[in-house]
């Protein structure tokens, strides 16, 4: 995986998500300090240590997040690590030393990362920036017939689900008001979303290919579908704590922001919220949008490259 002589068709064969379900080795994504009553069976681990799974553990039981505790080695110190807040790697063999200075460095410069035109204090980047006053004005409301039936008014009378947060459901009908009122541009924001769904594992699907052109040509070709892709990109990643699903939607974050950027409404409202999440992969993005604002969107969508191989690795 990481001989620099592998050839590309190599690299990019084998899917990252299936590398990371067979890994033996993780990063720690946070700071995490064993409580007194863990302390001694539990590891203490901080932001980019390298943890090596036990002889049982993989990737996949990280990923599931189904215990919080599981076997390993961290800093040559033997225990449970907690899988909270470890991030499996795409790989089957060590990583290098270099790697893991990267991501150091990276880590320590995350609270750095800024844009000239969004300021925020510590107090301020400590509240977490979502779309719902956003959606308050700009997506439309709940969608039921004109003549109900009796699971919709089940419905209608139970809570509504925020439309400006993480959902697993598909959508009746596109986020924003403005791409509501072009079917055209509904139905290909349906397709968007349902694309979405599919590459975050928050819809079930066969075991072919997840392709992204049906993510990102869509949005390229109008600029409302962009302000939709952005909109429904957030809304995925906004109250999302499964890390398997999170990572997913970071990638596609990451792979939206180096090829188009939304319309200033919109923008706005992602340079908030980028800057808002603490989330380690949430700095790249920022990265790539500045350099695509610079350079203008391209005329196509993510290189096939870009989408296996690029973010799913870190």
């Amino acid at each position: 995986m990481w001989s620099m002589g592998q050839s590309w068709m190599e690299m990019t064969r084998v899917s990252p998500l299936n590398l990371k379900t067979r890994s033996k080795y993780g990063i720690a994504v946070e700071d995490y300090k064993p409580t007194e009553a863990e302390y001694g069976a539990c590891l203490g681990s901080r932001k980019g240590d390298l943890v090596r799974f036990g002889p049982d553990t993989f990737g996949s039981q990280v990923l599931e997040a189904k215990q919080r505790f599981l076997p390993g080695v961290c800093n040559a110190v033997e225990g449970e690590f907690t899988a909270e807040v470890v991030s499996a790697l795409a790989t089957l063999t060590k990583p290098p030393q270099k790697f893991l200075q990267v991501y150091r460095e990276c880590a320590e410069n995350m609270h750095n990362q800024d844009l000239d035109s969004v300021k925020h204090t510590t107090v301020q980047r400590q509240r977490l920036h979502t779309l719902r006053k956003f959606a308050e004005q700009h997506f439309r409301e709940d969608i039921l017939s004109d003549m109900p039936s009796q699971s919709q008014l089940h419905l209608a009378n139970s809570p509504k689900e925020a439309l400006w947060r993480l959902s697993c459901n598909m959508l009746k009908a596109p986020l924003l008001k403005t791409v509501l009122r072009d079917p055209e541009s509904s139905q290909k924001a349906l397709v968007i979303f349902y694309n979405i769904l599919k590459y975050m594992d928050d819809a079930t699907h066969d075991e072919q290919i997840i392709s992204t052109d049906f993510i990102f040509k869509p949005a390229l070709e109008r600029q409302a579908l962009r302000d939709e892709l952005y909109c429904q990109l957030m809304k995925q990643l906004n109250g999302n704590h499964l890390q398997s699903s999170e990572e997913h939607g970071w990638d596609l974050m990451y792979l939206a922001t180096g090829v188009t950027y939304s319309g200033p409404l919109v923008l706005k409202e992602l340079l908030q919220f980028l800057n808002t999440r603490p989330h380690m992969l949430a700095a790249q993005p920022l990265k790539r949008l500045k350099r695509t604002l610079e350079n203008e969107q391209r005329k196509r969508g993510p290189h096939a490259i870009d989408v296996d191989s690029n973010v799913s690795c870190i």
